[in-house]
């Protein structure tokens, strides 16, 4: 059904189509890594999501032109992917690109991980009797940081 924009002397007529109506593999067939991108929002047709997953990281791979458009690539697809809630079938699809991207240098990553240390040096200030030399030395953070830990805990954070 085509939809109407209206402005004054001017009108647009221009059809609306779900991307959940298109088939995936469409996508897939482009040469162009951003609009294969675009396979990950289109309907999957009674594929596992795992399986689906699998064939557009590999063809991003395939269709980017360097190691920076990849990451770049990658990085567009979690985006994409966390809108339809595929964050964690994604993640068995990136074990191929592994060695082109440093995991440990991801934001996501980097966020996760300080969100652990703060959970374990909270377990352990309220449940073990440690300095905060010892808690940092069992957490392997540094001495200030169970300090925060610390006082966001007093501050009822």
């Amino acid at each position: 059904m085509p939809t109407r924009l209206d402005r004054p002397n001017l009108r647009f007529d221009f059809p609306l189509i779900a991307f959940a109506a298109l088939d995936y593999r469409l996508f897939l067939r482009s040469d162009r890594p951003e609009e294969v991108l675009l396979s990950i929002l289109a309907n999957f047709d009674g594929d596992p999501s795992e399986q689906a997953l699998l064939q557009i990281v590999r063809r991003v791979e395939e269709t980017s032109s360097s190691d920076f458009a990849l990451k770049k690539h990658i990085n567009q697809l979690r985006v994409l992917a966390q809108l339809r809630k595929l964050g964690i079938k994604l993640k068995a699809a990136m074990d191929s690109i592994l060695p082109f991207i440093d995991p440990e240098q991801d934001a996501f990553y980097l966020i996760g991980e300080e969100r652990t240390e703060e959970r374990i040096v909270r377990n352990l200030l309220t449940k073990m009797k440690l300095s905060v030399e010892q808690i940092a030395d069992v957490a392997g953070v540094t001495v200030d940081f169970v300090k925060r830990v610390r006082q966001k805990m007093a501050d009822g954070q």
